[in-house]
């Protein structure tokens, strides 16, 4: 590949002598500001496990090992990661079962459809 390919240009404009901080912002190559703060907080929510959910899961939250829904707080409407596990365990065996019963109904000897 050559250095001009628009792979290569893309990588050199993302590089890391592009960025810079201006004041308590983190400034792109393509101009976006980000507050240095919110990285600071997004690293400290890493390590601590805290997170604030997006998208479908709006409002939810997990701190530590519960996930808290919209309102709750660590003491109420929140729900441990072991039940969580548990309630998903239990729901893939009951689309297996479900589907060993939907193959025999197809693989009986004698039926034709």
């Amino acid at each position: 590949m050559s250095p001009s390919t628009p792979r290569t240009a893309l990588r050199d404009f993302w590089h890391a002598a592009h960025w810079h901080i201006d004041g308590a912002d983190l400034v792109l190559p393509n101009g976006w500001c980000i507050p240095l703060i919110d990285i600071l907080r997004w690293r400290e929510n890493l390590i601590t496990g805290n997170a604030d959910l997006t998208g479908h899961w709006s409002g939810w939250r997990v701190r530590r090992q519960w996930l808290i829904a919209p309102g709750g707080s660590l003491r109420h409407h929140r729900m441990a990661e072991h039940v969580l596990r548990h309630h998903i365990s239990q729901s893939d065996r009951e689309h297996k079962k479900i589907s060993r019963r939907q193959l025999e109904l197809f693989s009986r000897p004698g039926k034709n459809r």
